[in-house]
């Protein structure tokens, strides 16, 4: 499975269909107003922004690194709002690549993997961006 998935430039989509500004989403995710432009301009951020993205924007961003699932990370519900143009929107061809292969019925898991892979790299002196 291969995914090419500019994750700023959704969370940007999502930010100004929500009516929240950069200096609410800069606070959100505890960076300055001119970083968190950064933040959403780069091809990658951290997982542990994306989860309280997640959590403040009310979408469950890692949807769009899974199959169609009924059940998202723990802690996160399903969007149910239709945002399925999210994952349609290309933005820019320098984007991530990357391989997971799992059974289909660990997908509802990956979020979870994600967070461990990213703690697991921090322990061992690797910085994954």
């Amino acid at each position: 499975m291969s995914m090419n998935i500019h994750i700023g430039a959704r969370v940007d989509i999502l930010r100004q269909k929500r009516n929240v500004s950069m200096e609410e989403l800069a606070e959100f995710i505890g960076v300055t107003h001119r970083n968190a432009y950064k933040v959403i301009h780069k091809d990658d951020m951290w997982l542990s922004q994306l989860w309280v993205l997640s959590e403040k924007l009310n979408y469950n961003f890692f949807e769009l690194f899974t199959p169609n699932t009924t059940d998202g990370p723990k802690g996160i519900k399903q969007s149910s709002d239709n945002n399925s143009d999210l994952k349609k929107t290309k933005i820019n061809p320098k984007e991530i690549n990357f391989c997971v292969k799992y059974p289909p019925e660990l997908a509802n898991k990956l979020g979870d993997f994600m967070i461990h892979v990213n703690a697991l790299a921090n322990d061992m002196g690797f910085e994954l961006g």
